[in-house]
């Protein structure tokens, strides 16, 4: 019986959080905030994965929440 084999690709999506701890003042926009921190969690992404960037994309659009804390 022949072992053949059958050269593949196979495409996997993971979800992420990426916690972004920032400072914004509290008369920034939240449109600004949600911006800066997908685009620092996209830096983080690249930057940690940056050899196999080949084979990685992002794909979809990132969402964020904010989570307001008063000190």
């Amino acid at each position: 019986m022949a072992n053949n084999k059958i050269k593949t690709k196979v495409h996997v999506r993971v979800l992420l959080e990426i916690c972004i701890p920032d400072i914004w003042s509290e008369d920034c926009p939240l449109s600004q905030v949600y911006k800066q921190a997908k685009d620092s969690a996209k830096n983080i992404i690249y930057q940690t994965i940056s050899s196999s960037l080949k084979d990685i994309k992002i794909i979809g659009e990132a969402k964020a929440e904010a989570v307001l804390v008063e000190e």
